[in-house]
């Protein structure tokens, strides 16, 4: 009798053991859990940040360019010179050294033109045609 009363409390012994292994391993496991759900705040609470200063500078951005915009309007209905101006076509020669201008790609190879020289007369110093 004194076996099997060793056993039933070696077996209750076992399984005490093992439900407070379990019991251990479940705290740390939430332990884990909760800093990382933690570490994860954190970061998340930074994006946010991140992205409300990003969209306060876009907004002040805007805010600049409907300003300059409004400056621009302005200008060209109280300024009769310029709204004159700016009514005019735009010179064919204009139009044509601006297409030849490089991209703003660094491997665009357009060839730059010479400022100085304007595509509907001679160059300064040169024959003019029929000399």
């Amino acid at each position: 009798m004194a076996l099997v009363g060793w056993l039933a409390y070696d077996g209750q012994s076992s399984r005490a053991d093992l439900a407070e292994v379990r019991q251990t391993a479940a705290e740390e496991a939430a332990e884990v859990a909760m800093t990382t759900a933690d570490w994860q705040r954190t970061k998340f609470e930074s994006a946010i940040r991140a992205l409300d200063d990003r969209q306060d500078a876009l907004d002040a951005a805007a805010v600049w360019i409907d300003e300059r915009r409004a400056d621009l309007d302005t200008l060209e209905k109280t300024d009769g010179d310029d709204a004159k101006w700016l009514d005019q076509p735009l010179p064919a020669g204009i139009a044509e050294w601006v297409r030849s201008l490089p991209r703003e790609d660094a491997d665009a190879a357009a060839v730059v033109p010479d400022p100085s020289v304007l595509p509907d007369r001679p160059a300064a110093g040169s024959q003019p045609e029929g000399s």
